[in-house]
């Protein structure tokens, strides 16, 4: 079950995912019980790029956050990088991505979560992530103004291996009983990725 809202430049789709939150076993069908299965409405936001304006890219999660919970999705999801923008194709923007890149512990980013702490949904949004010393193209999982998660893009592409480091884990995450996993863009040219998320029981994989 879907439904589509258009709001100018901006795609919002609602999906639902009905799924049984464990693995029943043989002698539990053997049995005759019943399983319920459980519902998680997912909201994806296509929205419209917006280049090294952090302050705005925040303004319309919050707003589409809103627009999403409305309809009663469990989880919204905003595009790669959506934060600072993807700004890996030429020399001059990622000199801008380095400087723009957010430590997950900084101070800037606590005020990122302090202002997304009235949305209901959990998020997945995309930024450019500093630690360490390098560069990450990361997706992070926020609820109520808390970092539930992050993962960072493992398979990188072109010009991205000039700016960013790979990630090496790609964690299961969890939302009101649904498992899921998270591949970036590139990601999805390597069906092993995916493959070892199914076995470790995901029930749904966002990219």
């Amino acid at each position: 079950m879907g439904k589509n809202l258009e709001f100018s430049s901006i795609f919002l789709k609602i999906v639902e995912i009905c799924f049984i939150p464990f693995v029943p076993s043989l002698d539990m069908w053997k049995n005759g019980r019943d399983y319920m299965n459980r519902v998680v409405r997912i909201a994806a936001c296509q929205m419209p790029e917006v280049r090294m304006d952090p302050a705005k890219a925040l303004s319309l999660i919050k707003e589409y956050g809103v627009k999403a919970a409305a309809l009663g999705a469990d989880l919204v999801c905003f595009p790669e990088c959506y934060l600072q923008g993807y700004l890996a194709n030429s020399e001059q923007e990622r000199r801008m991505a380095k400087e723009m890149a957010i430590d997950l512990s900084s101070p800037e980013f606590k005020g990122v979560l302090r202002g997304l702490s009235s949305l209901s949904s959990a998020l997945v949004f995309g930024l450019i992530e500093k630690s360490q010393g390098a560069v990450h193209n990361t997706a992070v999982i926020v609820n109520r103004g808390r970092l539930l998660g992050k993962y960072r893009k493992i398979h990188l592409h072109g010009t991205e291996n000039d700016l960013f480091t790979a990630g090496s884990e790609a964690p299961v995450f969890e939302v009101n009983g649904l498992r899921f996993g998270i591949t970036i863009c590139y990601d999805n040219q390597f069906p092993e990725l995916a493959a070892d998320l199914a076995s470790r029981g995901v029930h749904l994989l966002l990219s």
